[in-house]
């Protein structure tokens, strides 16, 4: 696929104004390097501080009301479902629900995410009659209403509601109250030397080995233990010199009794111990309230990106230190998200962030837990506002690639290349990434190694991480900046075929221009690629015209799906749908190259072959509807054949993103050959969609346009049939003086 970089173009198109373009590109790919954020969670911030706080509230309100709006229309429990599976994305781990979410999202159609009542994983029977989700929900709605500012009594209340009804088996003194005794982190599995380092340089946390070094099951080395949280023997003096001035007496006679404990000497007896204990506790948490909310108050209002981010990144520190003090007996992790994490951000409009491995709060520095916290700000912003497109257009939820990968790549930099030139100049571009295309390559890497998918179910975590990084690489290898001399610089790239994009092909929506303009826009180009055919079966009549334009035909299907031309819709995607899942596969494998020597060269697999012949050129395509190829390469011998053709068609179509351009395929396939350049050939991967064919043109015998049958933008599912050639166009439809209107036809 190739896309015009029209900024690139025209007077500005020059060495200089190109270097400009390039490094301005690289200052914003060296975001990532000297800041702590990335471009994308930049742009949000910068989308939340346009407001005041109290627009921004409304801005925020108003997304959520969008999403209410457009659930009704489902039915009643339907909806009701979907938003507690959404609530449940904050609730229960991802790794515990990703198996569910993969296996329904790569179901093409057969599962229904909301039949898994996700928001149950946690309850002790798996239904509605246990409380843990329930609890939570009761949390959510006191932490909305209450005016209560952060701290540790907000914090108890919470903690309070989340535990009711003896969750997990937790004593009654414990809820809604302060520890009084130690807590231990459990690691059996064993941490990474990384891991433990960070550990110990958290000041409030230990790591104490409990066995020897051992390889994991993906090659590391790694050490079981316990992590050690706050209790005053074992209390670190940075943590205890944040609360000397707040509590001097209480430090004074923590140190002592350290100093009697080192030396074997017993001073306190338990019940004074647990009571020390909780007064430590107390004090640790209250001293980070008291920060927290300082650092608020002196930030200000929130109306830069720069102080959002801040404001940000405050929060998730203030998380990571009350998670790391641990001052709750059991509930912790539920407690301390929606109160310190959730909380925090939803009282200023900011999303909740949903978070890929909860483990990240202490096992990650506190740049990568800050990371995880702003790409899970992300994912919650974009999950409800793709869900709530999907319900609009009727697309399935469980495509939603936001609500599976709760950790996407937002951009990758891609190269340019210069023709002629050695080397490439590398990020010169931040490229967008789609969310489909990230969830099409873990679907096709799956359908390729089944071993992948057994490890995904063991470990998801680990995996989709090792698939984030690899989906990067042939990201970048797929996708560049190319200079065409003449044409400024132009973007190449090879995309794969995504659920929603198979899910609507060949499916006519035309009689609902919204649905209409969404497909084109996401899977389209301002292109135009040519087909012609010629017939010598029967003349073509008005109606049998209007079909191609309203279902996948004989002149739309690739090579391999057009056995199936005249059977039931149903048949005809199927085999599509084939076509497609090949087509990725040997995308990924590299295996494209050869299958597209072999298609443009009509070699042994060309009958076979996924791809359907078109071109970006016109007159060739007219050409091969006149009847050259079918009756030779010559014009003579073609001309001597006219009598025995009864119909001749060109039809003129939008180029889709899976559509490979043979002629730029060598800019990223660098093996790939070809010796017809000439005809500027398109691969339609599947063939082409219905609904995106633009034109009509059915020729006379000397290659003249009798008639055209041109579809209308402004209403996509009317065909206007007029005399003589009429071009199609992106948004208008373009006619001569000399084309008379013949009659408007509609199409469903």
């Amino acid at each position: 696929m190739m896309k015009e970089n029209r900024d690139d173009k025209g007077k500005h198109d020059t060495p200089a104004a190109r270097k400009r373009g390039q490094q301005d590109e690289l200052s914003a790919l060296n975001l990532k390097s000297t800041q702590e954020w990335t471009p994308a969670i930049h742009r949000y911030a910068a989308r939340v501080a346009q407001h005041s706080g109290e627009g921004r509230l409304s801005s925020y309100n108003k997304e959520k009301t969008s999403f209410e709006q457009a659930l009704k229309k489902w039915p009643e429990k339907e909806a009701r479902q979907l938003k507690e599976t959404l609530e449940a994305l904050r609730f229960i781990d991802w790794a515990h629900m990703a198996d569910d979410l993969l296996e329904t999202y790569r179901s093409r159609g057969r599962l229904n995410v909301l039949e898994r009542n996700l928001q149950y994983l946690y309850n002790a029977t798996g239904t509605a009659k246990d409380p843990q989700f329930r609890n939570m929900a009761a949390v959510n709605v006191y932490l909305k209403s209450t005016k209560e500012a952060p701290g540790l009594e907000r914090l108890l209340r919470a903690h309070a509601l989340a535990m009711k009804n003896k969750v997990d088996g937790i004593e009654r003194k414990e809820v809604g109250a302060i520890r009084s005794h130690a807590v231990v982190g459990i690691e059996d599995e064993g941490l990474t030397a990384v891991q433990i380092r960070r550990i110990n340089r958290n000041p409030y946390l230990t790591f104490e080995a409990t066995g020897t070094p051992s390889t994991n099951a993906r090659g590391g080395e790694v050490t079981p233990g316990h992590i050690l949280y706050p209790e005053p023997e074992s209390i670190k003096d940075e943590a205890l010199q944040r609360i000397a001035e707040r509590a001097p007496g209480l430090v004074q006679q923590i140190i002592e009794l350290k100093a009697k404990s080192e030396n074997g000497l017993s001073s306190v007896s338990s019940r004074e111990y647990a009571a020390l204990t909780q007064a430590l506790i107390t004090e640790l948490a209250e001293e980070r309230y008291h920060a927290f909310n300082s650092q608020c108050q002196a930030l200000g209002a929130l109306d830069t990106p720069e102080k959002v981010l801040t404001y940000i990144k405050f929060v998730a520190a203030h998380y990571r230190d009350l998670i790391s003090i641990h001052p709750l007996g059991d509930g912790n992790g539920r407690t301390l998200r929606y109160e310190s994490l959730y909380a925090p951000l939803d009282a200023v409009g900011i999303s909740r962030p949903r978070l890929q491995d909860v483990n990240t709060d202490v096992l990650n520095s506190p740049s990568g837990w800050l990371t995880e916290v702003q790409r899970g700000i992300l994912s919650t912003d974009q999950v409800y506002q793709d869900i709530t497109k999907r319900i609009n257009l009727g697309l399935r939820i469980e495509s939603c690639p936001e609500l599976v990968f709760p950790n996407m790549i937002r951009e990758v930099g891609i190269e340019l290349r210069t023709r002629g030139r050695k080397g490439a100049l590398t990020n010169a571009k931040l490229h967008p990434i789609d969310g489909g295309q990230f969830g099409a390559y873990v679907d096709t890497r799956m359908m390729m190694d089944t071993a992948l998918l057994r490890s995904f179910k063991d470990d998801p975590v680990s995996v989709i991480q090792q698939l984030r990084d690899d989906y990067k690489t042939f990201a970048k290898s797929s996708m560049i900046l190319a200079h065409v001399p003449g044409k400024g610089v132009e973007e190449f790239g090879l995309y794969l075929v995504d659920f929603d994009q198979r899910a609507t092909f060949g499916v006519p929506v035309s009689a609902e221009k919204e649905k209409w303009l969404y497909k084109r826009d996401r899977w389209y180009l301002n292109e135009t690629i040519w087909r012609g055919m010629c017939s010598e079966d029967a003349e073509i009549t008005t109606d049998d015209v209007l079909d191609i334009f309203r279902r996948l035909s004989w002149i739309s299907l690739s090579n391999n799906a057009s056995s199936t031309a005249g059977k039931q819709d149903p048949t005809v995607r199927k085999a599509v749908q084939k076509d497609f899942d090949a087509y990725n596969r040997d995308l990924l494998s590299g295996r494209l190259v050869e299958m597209a020597r072999d298609h443009v060269g009509e070699g042994a697999l060309y009958d076979s072959s996924y791809g359907l012949s078109t071109s970006r050129r016109r007159e060739i395509a007219a050409g091969f509807a006149w009847g050259l190829g079918r009756f030779g390469y010559q014009d003579k011998e073609v001309k001597q054949a006219q009598d025995r053709i009864k119909s001749r068609v060109l039809i003129g179509a939008l180029q889709a993103t899976k559509d490979v351009d043979v002629r730029r395929l060598k800019m990223v396939a660098p093996q790939f050959s070809y010796e017809h350049g000439r005809q500027q050939e398109i691969m339609a991967v599947g063939g082409i969609d219905p609904d995106m064919i633009m034109t009509v043109q059915l020729l006379d015998r000397n290659r003249k346009v009798e008639r055209s049958f041109v579809r209308n933008p402004e209403k996509p599912d009317q065909i206007l049939e007029v005399r003589g050639q009429a071009e199609p166009s992106w948004s208008e439809v373009r006619t001569e003086k000399h084309n008379t209107l013949i009659r408007v036809h509609q199409l469903f």
